[in-house]
């Protein structure tokens, strides 16, 4: 079984965003209600780094267990496409191009 870290980053905060969602809270309430930062809030579902310490306080938060709030997060599936899992995760982990920069100077 293979695992990407930005695809489970990604999925946790769509997750999170659900669960905000399904329980009827807005993100002021995350902020006024559970002490999160509005800002930080914001990263996480955006799918942006999160630490093993929030993990567990958002399982307080939305009453789960963390195997409940990660179950099935950041794994790779085959494609619909035919692609298979190896195929589809080098290309999830491939790091971008790197653009070249061409330095004009006047002269």
């Amino acid at each position: 079984m293979r695992y990407s870290y930005e695809a489970f980053l990604i999925e946790l905060g769509q997750r999170l965003k659900q669960l905000r969602k399904d329980r009827g809270l807005s993100l002021r309430d995350m902020v006024a209600d559970h002490n999160f930062h509005f800002t930080q809030w914001q990263s996480f579902e955006k799918g942006r780094g999160i630490s093993v310490q929030t993990l567990l306080r958002l399982c307080e938060v939305f009453d789960l267990r963390l195997d409940e709030l990660v179950r099935d997060l950041g794994k790779f599936a085959p494609a619909a496409n035919g692609m298979d899992r190896e195929t589809a995760a080098s290309k999830i982990d491939a790091k971008p191009k790197e653009r070249k920069t061409i330095n004009k100077s006047k002269g």
